[in-house]
């Protein structure tokens, strides 16, 4: 990922410290060889201005861009070509007032269609049905869609529990209106990857710490790609508490100081990294997400540093899992200590 970062005097090159950490973050979501693992990861470092921050980015993108399986655009249309009929499916398309929209529909399958102009023998398309026919028209079969292989990309297999079947499809539907994507995330993260960023719920990192200072890092800090498309890091995060729960999110932060416990209503929204910005969130929260691999930031100048530590260290020596390996680890920076290792999920 190139970019630079807005000065005073224009726009420098990142340092390699905010590498290290977008790295750092992309490692920690990559799969493991023994799935019911996960990793932990403690840091000693001068300060904490931003490091939360890119870690999470690095992981939201490595979530998406490193994917070994993502098919190319001929690939991905003979895929939901070859899924089953009936299988529920989101269509992205655009309503009469230009926004784009997310419908809920299911596949039909394939069909060979007659030759469009300018084109040689049958095409292929997929067909696929939004809507059941109404009472009026039962005859009328539903609303039905003949998509090209080069729309492929606004289906997506629905990534949820719910089965929708021709019979249970609405009658009309205006579906959900899609976040728009800047142009900036859209140069970061590449065609293949805009897609499913765009339409897909996941809790892929929740960061615990400052809620202000997270915010400012996230929303003010401007950055730019080197094609010259401006943007900041909450382009990139989708922080669920900054673009409200209704939009498809990739992140959220909590509050190290809060009352209560973080909730998440479905089991699908517990985040796969947490990243604790600071020994407080360590100390309080740590028990909620034994599930999660963790990235602990430990600021040296922060008075809970020396608690955060030795509850680190005692991990660290219980800890039942796999000797951790690091292969491909990125180059840790001068004045920062880690501790790394893997332990079972509970």
């Amino acid at each position: 990922m190139k970019l630079v970062y807005a000065t005073t005097d224009g726009y420098a090159k990142l340092p390699a410290w905010v590498i290290f950490y977008l790295e750092l973050g992309s490692f920690l979501i990559s799969s493991l060889d023994q799935p019911e693992e996960r990793r932990i990861i403690g840091l000693a470092i001068p300060t904490r201005a931003f490091s939360a921050a890119f870690s999470a980015v690095g992981a939201v993108i490595g979530s998406i861009t490193s994917r070994k399986d993502q098919p190319s655009d001929d690939d991905y249309f003979d895929q939901l070509c070859s899924a089953p009929a009936g299988t529920h499916i989101k269509f992205r398309d655009r309503d009469k007032k230009g926004k784009d929209r997310l419908l809920d529909g299911i596949l039909l399958g394939p069909q060979e269609m007659s030759p469009l102009k300018g084109s040689v023998g049958p095409v292929r398309m997929l067909q696929i049905q939004l809507e059941k026919s109404s009472m009026l028209d039962p005859a009328a079969g539903g609303l039905r869609r003949f998509v090209t292989r080069e729309r492929a990309r606004d289906i997506m297999v629905a990534n949820v529990e719910t089965v929708l079947t021709a019979e249970s499809l609405p009658t009309s539907q205006k579906g959900k209106i899609v976040a728009p994507t800047s142009n900036f995330a859209k140069s970061v993260l590449g065609s293949h990857g805009i897609t499913e960023f765009e339409r897909e719920t996941r809790m892929t990192c929740l960061v615990i710490g400052s809620q202000a200072a997270l915010k400012s890092e996230i929303c003010n800090q401007s950055f730019q790609t080197d094609s010259g498309l401006n943007g900041t890091l909450s382009d990139l995060l989708r922080v669920r508490r900054l673009i409200g729960i209704t939009r498809p999110f990739r992140s959220d932060i909590f509050a190290a100081n809060s009352r209560r416990p973080p909730r998440f209503p479905a089991e699908r929204n517990r985040p796969d990294l947490v990243i604790f910005d600071g020994a407080l969130g360590f100390l309080k929260w740590r028990d909620y997400f034994l599930a999660s691999h963790w990235l602990v930031l430990l600021d040296q100048t922060e008075p809970s540093f020396d608690d955060g530590l030795q509850t680190l260290n005692n991990h660290y020596i219980q800890r039942n899992g796999t000797d951790a390996i690091l292969d491909d680890f990125p180059s840790i920076p001068d004045g920062v200590e880690m501790i790394f290792f893997q332990e079972r999920t509970k």
